[in-house]
């Protein structure tokens, strides 16, 4: 008898396979590896020692099945096995193992890839002689559904045709086995559409018959160089870019196999789930699906549109076959989609319409345009002129952002109150019909229609309508609508809803994208800056459906988003739920703090004293005197203050950190000093200043970019992350961006970071207490984790004593091992994790990495006093099963340590909170965010409400924690730090019922991360920055921008006051003196922002009324004169 055994992912041609080889003599033992319990996979690693030969096809790839790492020992002694991967490294790593030769491998894998029953009856052939038997192509590559003598017909009718031409990829394993529903069905929506569709065969992979891709790209889709198609769809998944050249990496600069086409290339999915779980899922993909389907294709600058296709099950004669349902709605919505990045192309310049929309969150008058590091109403008037020069009619120019913007403020906004109704409607830039409106309502799903009208009222509903009709804020000029994004929320409740997917917007919001689509008709849409809020509305997660918000507001209009390179994060989220095509800008320029003032001052005489040292030491006494007494007049940190060396030390840092100057306008080169200090920072990262310069000169390619877009050209793709700490990789900027390939984290280099983290921490932790801490608890955030390749994770794995292994070659992690206690030489450390939403979202198979980390350090009987996380665990358990909880129940209660929002919400209930000013205490923020985050994930875990456990973990703790990935980046910069961080502070405190230690790991200079307390953070962060006239003054070009910044600023201190109640006195103090006494400044912010210098004044008082600022009487007075001066002139500005 013939042993055979097979291991697969339910790969479509393992159905034929087991037809071809269940013949008489042979023994063929099939295993999915996707349903391999613990018993099965023993059964197999047995079956593969005893058989002839074995068959692995991993559909996925190794990080999908990391238990191949226990097989592989049994294929290694057995040596006659084929593999197979759709990562060709893993291919080329593993088969060195098999004692097949070169050629026999390239024989097999023949016969795989051309497929069919008769092919794999040749493998079979040669698994039992050694014979082998030429195979033959079962579907031929070409024009799908198309004979062969019809093929010079279609493409002569493409080259002619007027439609916009949409080219359709389709992979040769669907022909193989019938699979091609959704592609028939993707065919005929694209003729409706108004397209042209171009269907294409190919193997993608080159073959000894076919030469894949490139050239399907050069027959079909291109003539005599140029492109033939106007757009393309692919419908097969993996980084096509690395199928079309096994081996050979990314194809230069442009990264991509698609650059050569020169057009928008889109994703159309195909999802494991079946229909009826697909509609019911939050998630919207399967787990695998997420990072062939959405991940690689990224790398290659494809648009990520929805699923066009579920999978079903079907029970034939060899075995369950998967079909592909096809989606109608979702497969109308890519056809469109489709022809109408086409239409960019066909349509002339002259004709287009295109919308470009300011953000406004939350939706105050002072906040028009904000954006994470960008002057994006200058950026957003550099956008225009560039598109004029490219043909768009405009009936007038604005000579820069602030003509613009006051153009703006003059109109409609989101907020009206002073306005009466006569004034709104004249200020209005259009209106949409609430009858057209109504009857697109009407077509909504039941559910949809009810939540909406529960939260606001029947259609069109009352905000921002009158007389039945919805207004329109924002600016026609010509072809061109300059828009401000429609409010999400009120304003006391903008910033929960903003991260939320399930509140519903108003009607307003959905009416005003409507009228951008069908009554303005636009053919783009461009978002500026990071980040608006049409991502965040409700829907699933990935995989959107036709009636998920997102996709109704933006429909079938494509969508291009100027994004903040170093924000990967929150950037992914508008790639993966608003179809949109990223072009990463430039994070602002940075320069050294300095010292000014007092410090100054201090510095000074500090060198007077080191003089002094050596040549009058008659004078030390009385210049360390008067350094003691100045720096204490200061309020210095003590600690600082123990020694003069300390004090000079501690001044060094202050001169030596990194703050911004200014903000980015897009496509604009830094020169002069501002040049010379980026090239300085930049430079920290290892690179020469000379390769940054010239790539730092290419930044007017993020313009160039938005200018492909609108002529319908592809956006070739780039890296993410902080230039900083990888300018290789980051720059230049203008790129389509992607983020971190979540099978290759932690990687090797950010496991040898993490684990020095950890070692200083528990070393710093360690000698505050005396002893090793038992708890700690840690915030992990998406970004941070693409940005530093996973430290923070291998941080995590090194305090329980785990660590990742990885496919030997690569950077793909294939699983976890434990780090011998001898090796370790300390007890395991128990942590507690609460993650965002997005790394939730990103990452689930980190998720699940980290969850089985715990459960393999709690499996551990080790000595006590060694392994604190199973001590805590067995203790737990024991003290639950006494309350009366089911044993079960409380081994899976007390296991539970990674925490995060509720399953389709994101945020920490902190921030939300304080902007409503309906808290009464820190006890009552800390009770929110244990109730927002006690929600538990992990393998088998998918957001199950556990709040007391959440609640015990945080009284464990000994610590919070959390990681900086650069000094581009700081604490003082968005209210996420105080809502996450500083929430988990407030949350540990009310649990313990006492004060708690809080340690971030940062960067102030580029140099590398350093722990400090969170007080000392916020020390530094002040006395570099905030109270520093240098950051200020670099924020005075930007005008109302810059006056922005500095409000928004007061926002985040008044948050992190209200969570951490880490801001003292004298920053409160120093803030007034600096922003409201001093004449430019306060004149400075009254000119150009005065909604900014009046909501300052609001806050200032907000924070002396809570308690927060024991200000003097004085202080109080003139922050009053200046707000009701204010309120009285804003008054008379807006009527």
């Amino acid at each position: 008898m013939f042993e055979l055994v097979l291991i697969h992912q339910s790969e479509e041609k393992a159905g034929d396979m087991q037809q071809a080889w269940e013949q008489p003599g042979v023994r063929l033992r099939a295993y999915d590896a996707w349903a391999m319990d613990p018993e099965a996979l023993d059964d197999c690693r047995q079956a593969l020692l005893q058989c002839d030969f074995a068959v692995i096809l991993l559909h996925g790839g190794l990080s999908w099945f990391p238990d191949f790492q226990k097989l592989s020992t049994a294929l290694s002694e057995s040596r006659r096995f084929f593999f197979h991967s759709e990562i060709e490294e893993e291919n080329q790593l593993i088969l060195k193992k098999s004692s097949l030769l070169q050629e026999e491998q390239d024989f097999l894998r023949s016969c795989f890839e051309m497929g069919g029953v008769e092919n794999f009856k040749k493998m079979l052939v040669f698994f039992q002689t050694g014979e082998r038997k030429e195979p033959q192509p079962v579907i031929r590559e070409g024009i799908f559904g198309c004979r062969p003598d019809q093929e010079a017909e279609v493409l002569a009718q493409a080259e002619n045709c007027k439609k916009p031409v949409v080219g359709v990829l389709v992979h040769y394993s669907n022909c193989l086995s019938g699979n091609t529903g959704h592609i028939e069905a993707l065919v005929d929506a694209i003729r409706r559409k108004g397209g042209f569709p171009l269907p294409i065969v190919s193997t993608m992979q080159p073959t000894t018959w076919s030469d894949g891709l490139l050239g399907v790209i050069e027959r079909y889709f291109q003539m005599n160089g140029r492109p033939r198609i106007q757009a393309l769809i692919a419908t097969s998944g993996f980084s096509m870019t690395m199928l079309a050249s096994p081996g050979m990496g990314r194809h230069g600069e442009t990264g991509s196999v698609f650059a050569r086409l020169g057009v928008p290339v889109l994703q159309a999915m195909v999802t494991y789930l079946s229909q009826e779980k697909w509609e019911q899922s939050f998630e919207g993909m399967d787990s695998m699906s997420v990072g062939s389907s959405v991940f690689e294709p990224e790398l290659d600058g494809q648009i990520i549109t929805t699923v066009i296709g579920c999978t079903e099950k079907q029970q034939g004669e060899h075995g369950s076959v998967s079909r592909t349902v096809p989606l109608p709605a979702q497969i109308d919505l890519v056809a469109g989609l489709a022809v109408s990045w086409g239409r960019l192309q066909v349509k002339s310049a002259s004709e287009k319409k295109v919308a470009i929309l300011l953000h406004n969150m939350p939706p105050r008058r002072d906040m028009l345009g904000c954006a994470y590091g960008l002057d994006a109403p200058e950026s957003a008037c550099r956008m225009i002129r560039s598109l004029q020069e490219k043909g768009l009619f405009l009936q007038r120019s604005w000579e820069n952002g602030a003509e613009l913007l006051r153009e703006l403020l003059n109109g409609l906004t989101n907020e009206n109150d002073t306005l009466s109704y006569t004034l709104m409607r004249e200020k209005s830039a259009g209106v949409l019909a609430g009858r057209d409106y109504e009857q697109w309502f009407a077509g909504f799903p039941e559910h949809t229609r009810k939540e909406m009208e529960e939260r606001w009222g029947q259609a069109p509903g009352e905000w921002l309508v009158l007389d039945q009709q919805i207004l329109i804020p924002g600016i026609q000029n010509g072809n061109l609508f300059v828009g401000i994004q429609p409010a999400r929320e009120t304003e006391q409740e903008a910033e929960a809803a903003c991260h939320s997917l399930k509140r519903p917007c108003p009607h307003q919001y959905l009416g005003y994208y409507k009228w951008i689509r069908d009554v303005f008709h636009a053919d783009i849409i461009y978002h500026v800056g990071a980040h608006g809020t049409v991502e965040w509305l409700p829907g699933k997660a990935l995989g959107l459906s036709a009636d998920c918000y997102p996709e109704l507001c933006l429909r079938e209009l494509p969508n291009v988003y100027p994004y903040i390179v170093n924000l990967p994060g929150e950037g992914t989220q508008a790639k993966r739920r608003a179809a949109a095509v990223l072009i990463g800008h430039m994070p602002p320029p940075m320069k050294q703090a300095g010292l000014y003032g007092a410090l100054e001052e201090l510095s000074v005489l500090l060198e007077q004293y080191r003089n002094a040292e050596k040549y009058d030491k008659k004078q030390l006494a009385i210049l360390e005197e008067e350094l003691q007494k100045k720096a204490e007049a200061l309020e210095i940190p003590k600690e600082a203050r123990v020694s003069l060396d300390g004090l000079e030390g501690w001044l060094e840092e202050i001169r030596h950190s990194q703050i911004r100057d200014g903000l980015h306008i897009l496509g604009k080169i830094p020169v002069g000093t501002r040049m010379e200090h980026i090239l300085e920072f930049l430079s920290t990262g290892g690179e020469t200043r000379e390769v940054l310069k010239e790539r730092l000169q290419e930044i007017p390619k993020e313009l160039d970019a938005v200018c492909a877009t609108f002529e319908g050209r592809f956006v070739p793709p780039g890296g993410s992350g902080c230039p900083s700490r990888d300018s290789r990789e980051v720059l230049p900027t203008g790129r389509n961006f992607y983020g971190l390939h979540p099978g290759q984290i932690p990687g090797r280099a950010a496991w040898e970071t993490g684990k020095k983290m950890a070692e200083e921490l528990l070393d710093r932790m360690r000698k505050g207490s005396g002893k090793w801490p038992e708890s700690v608890t840690m915030v992990v955030y998406s970004g941070e984790t693409m940005k530093t390749q996973g430290d923070t994770v291998a941080e995590i794995l090194f305090l329980l004593g785990v660590r990742p292994t990885w496919i030997a070659g690569t950077q793909s992690v294939s699983g976890l091992e434990l780090i011998s206690p001898g090796e370790l030489q300390r007890p395991r450390v128990d942590v507690t994790l609460r993650v965002s939403g997005l790394f939730r979202d990103n990452f689930p198979n980190l998720i699940e990495l980290l969850d089985d980390a715990v459960n393999l350090v709690i499996a551990q009987e080790e000595p006590i006093g060694s392994n604190y996380v199973r001590e805590h665990v067995m203790r737990d358990i024991r003290t639950l099963v006494a309350s009366g909880m089911e044993k079960e129940k409380a081994v899976r209660v007390s296991s539970a340590r990674i925490f995060g929002c509720p399953p389709g919400q994101y945020g920490a209930g902190v921030a939300p909170l304080i902007e409503s000013g309906a808290w009464k205490d820190r006890g009552e923020l800390g009770e929110s965010y244990i109730k927002w985050g006690g929600f538990s994930y992990g393998r088998n875990r998918s957001g199950e409400a556990m709040e007391e456990a959440f609640r015990d973990r945080l009284k464990a703790g000994e610590a919070v924690v959390k990681n900086m990935s650069s000094s581009e980046e700081d604490l003082m910069e968005s209210d996420d730090f105080y809502n996450y961080f500083g929430g988990a502070v407030a949350a540990a405190e009310q649990a313990k019922g006492e004060k708690t230690e809080a340690y971030v790991f940062s960067d102030s200079d580029g140099t590398g991360r350093k722990l400090r307390t969170l007080k000392e953070e916020t020390e530094r962060l002040f006395r570099a920055k905030l109270l520093n006239p240098a950051f200020a003054e670099g924020m005075m070009p930007h005008g109302y921008r810059g006056a922005q910044e500095i409000s928004m600023m007061f926002d985040t201190v008044f948050g992190w006051s209200a969570a951490a109640d880490n801001i003292t006195a004298a920053d409160f103090r120093g803030l007034e003196q600096l922003y409201l006494q001093t004449p430019r400044m306060k004149e400075f912010l009254g000119k150009e922002n005065p909604w900014a210098l009046h909501h300052i004044c609001e806050r200032l008082l907000e924070v002396a009324d809570r308690g927060m600022w024991e200000a003097e009487a004085q202080d109080l007075d003139e922050i009053r004169r200046v707000y009701l001066e204010m309120e009285g002139g804003l008054e008379d500005m807006e009527s």
